[in-house]
């Protein structure tokens, strides 16, 4: 029962009936859509281009990764994964390979050319968290509810490492990891309460932060590495200096931080949201408040920066998908 309710605070719910995947189809009937490309359930996974922009990779909770043209919205291809698909895919530096978690209890690597399976490592529960890869491509790391965050070798799926967080209620490592500039320390926030920095080349602890409850969202790193930024849902925002998982800052919003934070192009104000419905700007320097925007319901969704910075989006429950000045 715990689960289920973590659940629905986390996520947008959305009525679909499945449907075959053979049945899916396009609809361009709506002004203003390019393209619909109908799965046949839920679609919770954040979707990952190709290079060339011509093909959106994304999952769905019809336990499908979807490979989609992005000229015209037709199906490219179909993974069957054994069970629904949060986790967003990470495609390989030459774009030959997507990875993606199920909750099948599998890291898939998948080949972008078919959609055939090139190898699935298996872990002891849901893998939820969304893949990341070493900077050349040759590991690829994921969290599992089974407590671990994983590095996987990108040839072959055999497992170079397993590191173990704490196990509170069933569930453990929710977040997505994050990669330091230079590829040799991973962060990634856990269930028992932490923020942990992993040493990539063995898998052992830097450091852990404790921020006092859950942490779902996935950290952030300022553009020299050297602070790293993680919601909780203690109702909080912190900054923790990577060096030696000291706090630099914390900022309080009016309830838990479920969004990942993201960073203004000159790394000097980071964005997030709150369950509290607001949408918060904050100075990196000293962490204090720039501006909130206010929607009309929870911000579980992780912002999105223009090119330039000059415009924020996020979207809300209140089903609205918002535009800000920065």
């Amino acid at each position: 029962m715990f689960k289920l309710i973590v659940c629905t605070l986390a996520v947008s719910y959305v009525s679909a009936a499945p449907v075959s995947v053979d049945n899916i189809g396009v609809n361009t009937t709506s002004p203003g859509v390019k393209w619909a490309f109908a799965t046949g359930n839920v679609v919770r996974s954040s979707p990952t281009l190709s290079a060339d922009g011509s093909v959106v990779y994304v999952g769905s909770e019809d336990n499908n990764l979807h490979a989609v043209n992005t000229a015209d919205g037709s199906k490219k291809w179909a993974y069957a994964t054994g069970n629904a698909v949060y986790s967003s895919p990470a495609l390989s530096p030459d774009g030959s390979v997507v990875y993606v978690g199920s909750l099948d209890y599998n890291l898939h690597a998948v080949n972008t050319a078919d959609g055939s399976s090139k190898w699935a490592f298996g872990t002891d529960d849901a893998v939820r968290s969304s893949p990341t890869l070493s900077p050349d491509g040759s590991v690829v790391y994921v969290g599992s509810y089974d407590d671990n965050l994983y590095a996987v070798n990108t040839a072959d799926g055999s497992k170079k490492w397993a590191f173990a967080a704490g196990r509170v209620m069933g569930d453990s490592v929710l977040s997505s990891p994050a990669l330091s500039p230079d590829g040799s320390v991973l962060y990634v926030g856990s269930y028992d309460n932490n923020l942990y920095a992993v040493n990539t080349a063995d898998g052992s602890k830097k450091w852990a932060f404790d921020t006092g409850s859950y942490v779902f969202s996935s950290p952030t790193l300022s553009p020299d590495g050297s602070v790293v930024y993680v919601g909780s849902q203690d109702a909080s925002l912190y900054a923790v200096n990577t060096t030696d998982g000291s706090k630099k800052w914390a900022f309080a919003t009016g309830n838990a931080v479920d969004s990942s934070p993201t960073l203004s192009p000159d790394g000097s104000v980071v964005y997030v949201g709150s369950l509290d419905h607001s949408l918060y700007a904050v100075n990196t320097a000293d962490g204090n408040k720039k501006w909130a925007f206010a929607t009309g319901d929870a911000v579980l969704s992780s912002p999105a920066l223009s090119a330039d910075g000059s415009v924020v989006y996020v979207g809300s429950q209140d089903k609205s998908l918002y535009a800000v000045n920065t």
